[in-house]
């Protein structure tokens, strides 16, 4: 069903939001401090004692990024899950979070390839297949989500609602609205309960039936 959300549930949501923030803040300068300091030691200590170095230094660069880029990428993931799940459910907080996670991966990636040097041919192609691997993968979860903030929002059905889904096909569903997700809604009748994701009430036609009472 659709909760209402306590004052402090939005509190304790803020008070995570600044804690967030603050790590956020912390790795993104230790971030650029690092890289900085290694470029200073490089440049002028260790390509002294070895020459060799400075083929090996970009890689080390994009080590530090990577593993520095990841830990910020956690923490906003983990910021995304735990708002969603407030306004939510578990599960698709939980989805959010690894639509996140793959987002910053990708991101994380494009910006690896300037580390390395990898030529723009290349960097061109790994970006075509992080997007159409992304797209195939996000494609259904975003369609979802985008449907379940308009039924929310708009309230076309709403919990309690006796409703009969109609497909594009004639294919009908009927039942009691129980609950409304973010992802889904969940139907009730005399046997069973049904999920039907967000994106299928849009594209049904929407029967409610009126008590004559």
């Amino acid at each position: 069903m659709i909760h209402t959300v306590p004052d402090n549930v939005f509190k304790v949501t803020s008070q995570f939001l600044l804690m967030s923030l603050g790590k956020l803040l912390f790795y993104i300068i230790l971030m650029v401090l690092i890289l900085l300091t290694h470029n200073i030691v490089a440049r002028n200590v260790i390509t002294k004692f070895y020459k060799g170095y400075s083929n090996i230094k970009r890689y080390v660069d994009a080590a530090i990024f990577f593993i520095l880029g990841w830990i910020i990428l956690k923490i906003i993931s983990n910021y995304v899950y735990r708002t969603i799940k407030k306004i939510s459910d578990e599960g698709t907080g939980k989805v959010m979070k690894s639509l996140t996670e793959i987002i910053g991966f990708a991101i994380l990636l494009s910006f690896m390839t300037s580390f390395l040097n990898i030529s723009a041919a290349a960097s061109l192609t790994l970006g075509s297949f992080i997007g159409m691997v992304f797209g195939f993968a996000s494609q259904t979860i975003l369609k979802n989500a985008i449907a379940g903030i308009f039924i929310i929002v708009l309230r076309p059905i709403k919990v309690g609602d006796h409703v009969i889904l109609t497909d594009p096909k004639g294919r009908e569903r009927e039942g009691i609205v129980k609950e409304i997700r973010f992802m889904y809604i969940v139907l009730e009748n005399e046997s069973e309960e049904i999920l039907i994701p967000s994106s299928t009430i849009i594209e049904n036609t929407i029967r409610r039936k009126i008590n004559s009472n």
